[in-house]
């Protein structure tokens, strides 16, 4: 029984999820971000929800730059 209980560690650990450190299709960065224009709130319109959020709705993000 303890064997049936460690498959799905071991499929995950045989498999993975592909990832690697040396993906060479990393998208290219910007030379610069204007940080300040993304500050204040942002409305959610879309997500997959986790159990602690099952019943959430009108979920809204605020950023705020700290010193």
């Amino acid at each position: 029984m303890r064997l049936y209980s460690l498959l799905p560690l071991l499929a995950v650990g045989l498999f993975g999820s592909g990832c690697s450190a040396q993906d060479t299709r990393a998208l290219p960065r910007p030379p610069s971000v204007d940080v300040p224009r993304f500050m204040g709130d942002w409305y959610v319109i879309a997500h997959i929800p986790s159990w602690p959020e099952r019943e959430a709705y009108d979920a809204v993000e605020s950023y705020a730059l700290r010193p």
